[in-house]
């Protein structure tokens, strides 16, 4: 993104640094009134991203300009690069706790662009954890990059919830 003096905010001496509490605030406004969830500004932990004054610049810059700001760029920021993911939920210390308000929003959203049916999202929004909700996630995504316009049935999101607990089972009970 080119600015005022010609370089672009990856370039600036300071553009590592984390994001302003300005920049933060903006961000804010411009979820609110774009409509668009941005994981790192709503959730306490971040989200696990760590964005920088530049990365902070570019998306505001994007909104300012009115271009469309897809997920997976927003996930990206903040991740310094490959190999920086949260690794499997099974690592986390909070996997087994209750999903996140955000975790829910992205199940309903990317349920509804696949056509799951309301009852059917409702029944699976009840009893998973943080880490079945993230593996779910990654499972819709990943399903919907490969058949943008398919419409799914009910059978199908019963069968990735199922892969899901699975693939994040919780912990047994000593002595059961």
């Amino acid at each position: 993104m080119p600015c005022w003096t010609g370089y672009t905010p990856d370039m600036w001496k300071t553009g590592h640094e984390p994001m302003t509490d300005p920049q933060h605030n903006y961000l804010w406004v411009m979820s609110d009134r774009t409509r668009i969830v941005i994981p790192f500004i709503v959730r306490a932990d971040a989200n696990g991203q760590n964005v920088t004054k530049a990365e902070a610049s570019t998306l505001l810059t994007k909104f300012e300009k009115g271009e469309l700001v897809e997920a997976d760029f927003i996930n990206a920021l903040g991740r310094g690069g490959p190999g920086s993911e949260p690794g499997h939920p099974l690592t986390w210390s909070n996997c087994h706790g209750e999903p996140t308000g955000v975790q829910i929003k992205w199940i309903w959203q990317l349920a509804t662009e696949l056509g799951i049916p309301w009852e059917v999202k409702q029944r699976a929004a009840v009893g998973i954890t943080r880490g079945q909700a993230s593996e779910l996630i990654k499972l819709l995504r990943a399903e919907k990059e490969k058949m943008p316009r398919k419409r799914h049935d009910a059978e199908w999101f019963d069968q990735a919830v199922r892969a899901a607990v699975e693939e994040v089972p919780l912990p047994r009970r000593r002595g059961a």
